[in-house]
């Protein structure tokens, strides 16, 4: 069982990929996974794998600057979250192992899949993948959560499968013997051709008639200087087939890894009682090399290369090298987020911004920011100012400032002026505790068209506060309802808000005259008197039509009400008819929808547990469907999307990162820009992918002709660009010659925007 794959914008051995590509092509996708940590390590001759906790990385032997090169499902992979990685440098492939059991071998130009242990149905219990290890020039010995399996690299098929029911630490082959830790023990059996390996009873647990202890857990083996070492009960021992000798142990710290790909046995041990852990080299006469502490925090793997150079991977955070056994570290970090999550994204002025808690969480994390194709990361570990910052939740930034508030819902709000931080509390402003003595939580924050920044306080007695342009604050607002979250303004000026615990729903406010708290406005709309399908409610966004989207645990609804939201009687909000396998059903209605967004074509991007759905602007029809099986996407739980409509480019959060997918659609003002280009112009010979007409007035009407006046291609843009395939009416690629682009806006019929553009096709 298994399946290939093409292998894009990379070829193993020769790492071509580039870290960023900063000019995304209509259609293609880009991944934005976190690099400052690795799990595993491997090698060839030439190149160093890590595989991080989400996909893969490269680094040159040869590269002074250890530049790193990225692959991960974007560029070719089946799946999302690395285990174990190997190389077979006999047949060049790497094999890559993921938490789920998945597999890919990955071959130069070309991945074949291999998904036999994640979806046989006769494995039961854990599939997990806790080690490889390589026997001659084709076959690899997979140690697993219920047992050992043969991989036949060069046939790209699986042997034999010994469930022992039980989980397998590590495996080896040692003077013609299989050998695999167990937490019960140490089973071996002959690899003689003849012996039925399957056959768990062929196997023999090594007890005291064989020189082991009565009772013993085993973690990891590794072949060195013709014998095999052994960390049993965590303390190191070497063993030659037929004696056992204990090596090395300590009191308070623990045998993690081993490897000896090099000259040394590399040994790391994890402390037992939370402190810093260890890396020690054994030479041939058991002679011991510490690693230099600074080198060493929380360490995950190392390993040794042709050259004496030693290769880390920390648990903690950044790639750490030294020259040699013991040498002086070199630490390394790649452009790239600070963690996987993504639970906010907020876009300004093209510069993405990336919050990463989720409550109740307590994170450190801090948020990450995207601009000019590099990540910049803000938490206490690069910025002493935000030493205490927890649980940074949400997000948004001055329209013309630039000022950054950051909600967090451990302690306030915090403001980026610049490279300076200042923090709000219920020390220095109207924020308060809640229910919770100690935290103070901001659960959602919006800008209203005047620029004053409201904000919810969860829990708390007050829970709508708004700092004013001006910089005061107020809270004096007449709310009954405390437990309320995120927060989303209307184009009326209604805040619609969040409301979470059993009842939930959501809570609309308006405070009139702010100076006069008499006439403020609230309603709280949930199932009852309504067409909201349930009080679930996850997610709320504003079309570019003023109307009201909400999604909830079943599907979306939609409130057209403009400025009559507090009228109960004739805002009861409608649930879009859409066709499903041939019948009528509610928009979404199976679907639990976390998040939506808006793009410039006033399309609708509902992000679900099941992945992200594109609905057209009234919702009624679907514009396309993708989740982990039909596209690059990390995963299907959505945790937020938010659209850049200067460039058309989608930022979509999951549960295994974050990843972004050039668009059809910008934004699009009354009139034409004043410069209407098409790209790619001109087109060249070999080019068959989307042409671009960009700079357009929203949903203009769009003709393309020959010079001779033939149409070719009539449509409607997209909100400010138009998409042509470079086909005529015919289906045909369109000849060589120039084209004319005229393109009129459908919102000035009186006073007629027209504009005319070419694009030109090479022979």
């Amino acid at each position: 069982m298994w399946r290939r794959f093409q292998l894009t914008f990379w070829t193993l051995g020769i790492a071509t990929l580039l870290s960023a590509q900063a000019d995304l092509k209509i259609g293609q996708w880009k991944s934005h996974l976190p690099y400052y940590v690795g799990r595993a390590i491997t090698q060839s001759e030439t190149t160093v794998y890590y595989a991080s906790p989400w996909s893969i990385f490269m680094i040159d032997k040869d590269d002074p600057n250890y530049t790193a090169s990225f692959i991960s499902k974007v560029e070719g992979l089946s799946d999302v979250g690395m285990g174990q990685i190997k190389y077979a440098p006999n047949q060049e492939t790497l094999i890559a192992c993921y938490s789920n059991s998945n597999i890919d071998l990955i071959k130069p130009g070309e991945i074949i899949n291999l998904p036999f242990i994640k979806e046989d149905p006769n494995i039961i219990g854990d599939r997990q993948i806790y080690n490889i290890f390589l026997q001659g020039d084709d076959l690899a010995y997979l140690a697993c959560g219920f047992g050992v399996v043969e991989l036949n690299v060069a046939r790209e098929e699986f042997g034999f499968t010994t469930k022992m029911n039980l989980k397998v630490n590590d495996i080896v082959i040692y003077n013609n013997t299989f050998y695999a830790a167990t937490d019960e023990g140490i089973y071996s059996a002959p690899n003689d051709g003849i012996t039925n390996l399957q056959d768990f009873g062929n196997w023999n647990l090594l007890g005291e008639s064989d020189g082991f202890p009565a009772d013993y857990s085993a973690q990891h083996l590794e072949l060195y200087n013709d014998k095999v070492y052994i960390s049993i009960n965590n303390i190191l021992f070497e063993y030659d087939g037929s004696t056992l000798v204990e090596v090395y142990q300590e009191i308070d710290h623990g045998v993690f890894f081993m490897s000896a790909e090099g000259e040394h046995l590399i040994m790391g041990m994890n402390c037992l009682n939370d402190c810093a852990g260890k890396v020690y080299f054994f030479d041939e006469n058991l002679n011991i090399t510490t690693s230099g502490e600074e080198c060493v925090n929380r360490p995950h793997y190392a390993m040794e290369d042709q050259f004496g150079k030693v290769w880390y991977s920390d648990r903690w955070d950044r790639i750490r090298i030294t020259e040699s056994a013991g040498g002086e570290c070199i630490e390394r970090n790649y452009n790239s987020p600070y963690t996987h999550d993504a639970l906010e994204i907020v876009i300004n002025n093209n510069e993405v911004y990336v919050a990463t808690e989720n409550p109740p969480a307590n994170s450190t994390n801090g948020f990450y920011v995207y601009k000019d194709n590099e990540w910049e990361i803000y938490n206490g570990l690069f910025d002493s100012q935000l030493r205490t910052i927890r649980s940074v939740y949400r997000l948004a930034v001055h329209p013309e400032t630039a000022e950054v508030f950051i909600g967090t819902f451990y302690n306030g709000l915090w403001v980026k002026n610049g490279e300076e931080f200042t923090q709000f509390d219920n020390e220095n402003s109207p924020l308060d505790e809640g229910l919770e003595p100690g935290r103070i939580r901001v659960g959602g924050l919006a800008f209203d068209q005047n620029n004053n920044l409201w904000m919810t306080n969860h829990t708390a007695q007050n829970p709508i506060v708004v700092r004013l342009n001006d910089g005061t604050w107020r809270n004096d607002f007449n709310i009954s309802t405390k437990a309320i979250q995120d927060i989303v303004v209307d184009q009326a000026g209604n805040k619609w808000c969040l409301i979470d615990g059993t009842s939930q729903g959501i809570l609309v406010f308006n405070e009139g005259d702010i100076n006069d708290p008499t006439d403020d406005q609230t309603r709280i709309i949930t199932t009852s008197g309504t067409n909201l399908p349930t009080n679930r409610v996850n997610s709320i966004a504003v079309d570019l039509d003023g109307d009201v989207w909400v999604g909830t645990d079943e599907g979306a609804v939609v409130f057209e009400c403009g400025g009559n939201v507090f009228d109960a009687q004739n805002c009861r909000g409608s649930r879009r008819i859409v066709q499903v396998d041939g019948f009528n059903a509610y928009l979404l209605e199976t679907e639990s929808v976390q998040t939506i967004a808006v793009d410039g074509a006033n399309r609708k991007w509902f992000g679900t547990t099941n992945g992200v759905f594109v609905q057209s602007a009234n919702g009624e029809e679907q514009v396309a469907n993708f989740n982990v099986d039909n596209s690059p996407l990390f995963d299907n739980e959505v945790t937020d999307i938010a659209i850049n409509n200067n460039t058309g480019e989608v930022f979509i959060g999951t549960s295994k990162g974050l990843i972004s997918l050039k668009s059809e659609a910008t934004s699009g003002g009354v009139v034409h820009q004043p410069q209407v280009y098409a790209y790619p112009n001109p087109v060249a010979p070999e080019y068959s992918g989307p042409i671009a007409i960009k700079g357009l007035p929203r949903d203009a009407n769009v003709k393309i002709t020959d010079v001779r006046g033939q149409l070719v291609y009539e449509g409607q843009a997209l909100g400010g660009q138009a998409i042509w395939d470079g086909l005529d009416y015919n289906g045909r690629k369109a000849a060589s010659g120039v084209y004319l682009v005229f393109t009129t806006s459908r919102e000035t019929l009186n006073t007629p925007d027209a504009q005319v553009t070419k694009i030109l096709f090479m022979k």
